[in-house]
Order: structure tokens, then C-alpha cells, then sequence
């Protein structure tokens, strides 16, 4: 048993380990379709609208930018600059395009995440009321400070839901 577990425990961390390292690759793309970037751009993008849900260092960032070029997914070009450094800028190719099309077609694959609130909020009967209002409220205030970076059309069932949940809350105590 002690090795099934192991052996289970190990495939799920291969998923999650390809799997990152293939949806980066499709994030990348995705920002590249919105409108050509350098990587400096892109780690930007990521600090600015996706760091809530998904992150990527620059390394990373630079090795899939090289892998994709090799792919012929993505081409740069060097902007050459005066007072500054020259900029490398990468655009999707057609085959770049495409594959990103296919990939967003693609089934969405089960999550494997683990999150630290929804196990804590798991465990509210465990705790006070006052203490389960608190985690709520925050992961609300957190929630909200995400939604500046987001369309309003995409996180308003979320900030609903958040909303209703701490006032059914409330209610109770």
C-alpha cells in the first residue's frame, strides 16, 4: 500500500510538473497572440495579471521563449536601441497561432491544486465563527484586489458568491 501510495503521489507530481511546463508555454503564446512583447514584457504581464492564479520566473520565461523560437512558434526581432540595451521582441508565427487555437480547444484537464483556504475553510467547524468570518473576509479582500486586473464580466459570479458567503456568515453570528 505504502508504495502505491508513493507511486501515486509520483505520477500526480509528473502531471503537474508537465503540465506547468506546457501551460506556460500556451500562456506565452497567449500573450504573444494579444500583441507582440520582449520578455521583459511578458514577465510584466505575468507580475500585473496573472500572478493571482500563475507565476513564472524569467528564467523559465526565456527558456520557453527559446524552446517555442526553436518550435518555429514564435520569431524575434531585435529592436535596436540608443541609450538602452537592445530589445528582442517576439511575435506568434502562423504555426504559433495555430497551436494555440488547437491548444484552447483542447478539453480543460482535472485540477490537481492545493489550496490552503478552501482547507481551512474545510475545517471552520472546527474553529470559532469570528476566526471562519476572518478568513473569509480576507480571501474576499484578496479576491477583490485580484478583480482590478480582470474583467468585470469574467469574476462577477466569484465576487457574488464571496459576498454571499460572508453574509450567510454574519447572519449566524
Amino acid at each position: 500500500m505504502p508504495e502505491q501510495l508513493e507511486t501515486l503521489s509520483m505520477e500526480i507530481e509528473n502531471h503537474n510538473g508537465n503540465s506547468s511546463r506546457n501551460t506556460l508555454r500556451y500562456i506565452i503564446l497567449g500573450l504573444l497572440g494579444a500583441r507582440p512583447m520582449s520578455g521583459y514584457d511578458i514577465k510584466q504581464a505575468f507580475d500585473r495579471a496573472l500572478a493571482s492564479y500563475w507565476n513564472a520566473g524569467n528564467s523559465q520565461i526565456y527558456t520557453t521563449l527559446k524552446s517555442l523560437s526553436d518550435a518555429g512558434l514564435v520569431e524575434a526581432e531585435i529592436i535596436v536601441q540608443k541609450t538602452r540595451p537592445n530589445r528582442k521582441v517576439y511575435r506568434l508565427t502562423n504555426a504559433g497561432q495555430e497551436e494555440l487555437e488547437r491548444w484552447l480547444q483542447e478539453e480543460v484537464p482535472e485540477r490537481f491544486t492545493k489550496d490552503e483556504f478552501l482547507t481551512k475553510l474545510f475545517f471552520c467547524g472546527e474553529i470559532s465563527d469570528e476566526v471562519a468570518l476572518n478568513h473569509l473576509v480576507e480571501h474576499r479582500a484578496s479576491l477583490l484586489k485580484q478583480l482590478e486586473h480582470m474583467p468585470a464580466l469574467h469574476v462577477v459570479p466569484v465576487y457574488l458568491n464571496i459576498r454571499c458567503s460572508c453574509a450567510s456568515i454574519k447572519r449566524r453570528l
